[in-house]
This record gives structure tokens, sequence and C-alpha cells, in this order.
């Protein structure tokens, strides 16, 4: 399963992922946009700030490339 993963992220398509992990993810996301503390955040969701810096970094990455409007079509 791990394989699979592997080669549907190298050829570009979505890799299925844990739903609840994903609303966190854009949870975070969103807090750090109206500029709240990583500090705050990670205390919030009990993740270090380097993990949620990280996140965060992810994130804005799928929206800039626009992984998630192609997501909904």
């Amino acid at each position: 399963m791990e394989a699979l993963t592997v080669n549907r992220g190298l050829a570009g398509l979505p890799i299925p992922r844990n739903s609840e992990q994903s609303e966190r993810n854009r949870e975070i996301r969103r807090r750090c946009r109206e500029g709240e503390s990583h500090q705050s955040i990670s205390q919030a969701f009990g993740l270090s700030e380097w993990r949620i810096r990280t996140i965060n970094e992810k994130e804005e990455r799928r929206e800039r490339m626009g992984y998630y409007e192609r997501r909904k079509s």
C-alpha cells in the first residue's frame, strides 16, 4: 500500500488521506493565515511548533497549486 501511495504522489495524483487529519490541517492553515502564533496553535492541537509550521507550509503550497480546486471538479 505504501508503494501505491508513493507512486500516486509521484504521478501528481491526490493521495487518499484521513479526513479528520485533512480537516485539522486546513484548520491549522486557516489559523496561521489569520495571524495566530504557531505557539498558540501548537498548544491547541497538541503538536510541536515545528509540525504546525510544516503543516502550514504544505497546505499553503497545496492552495497555491490549486489542489483543492482540482479535487472539487
